[in-house]
């Protein structure tokens, strides 16, 4: 197992089976790939359904897991594995110390630029995940 660093994925996975501990999350992640950290939280997302979050320490074994767990039965729940964001809707509520007269335009601006990074991120991951897929074919 490696330690954190810069090429770590993230996922979240949605409608956990109510009963899964999370060395079960563990295990049923850790067969596709090296798994960094599992995390069941104990509360529920906004549609009622158990979440948590999986780590992987490069991306090749990340998506070869979304691949096969995205839509996978288990004891009854059919998982929804998607990649994690992050800075979510925190900064409508929350404003900086040294700018406190900041208006709500700003702010919704600012997540908007944040929200267009993340998917930049997205995007860029998918690629090196097909260019990985034609080196694969290739060799």
């Amino acid at each position: 197992m490696k330690k954190f660093g810069g090429s770590t994925v993230t996922f979240y996975v949605d409608n956990l089976p109510p009963k899964l501990h999370w060395s079960g999350l563990r295990q049923t992640f850790g067969r596709h790939g090296d798994l960094v950290d599992s995390f069941n939280a104990n509360k529920m997302n906004s549609k009622g359904h158990r979440f948590g979050f999986v780590r992987f320490s490069n991306k090749r074994d990340a998506f070869r897991a979304l691949e096969r767990l995205n839509g996978f039965r288990l004891y009854g729940s059919k998982l929804t594995v998607s990649m994690a964001r992050y800075n979510s809707r925190t900064l409508y509520w929350r404003r900086k110390k040294d700018n406190p007269t900041q208006n709500s335009a700003e702010i919704v601006k600012k997540q908007n630029e944040d929200s267009q990074c993340t998917e930049n991120r997205t995007a860029d991951m998918v690629a090196d995940e097909q260019d990985m897929a034609l080196e694969n074919r290739t060799t």
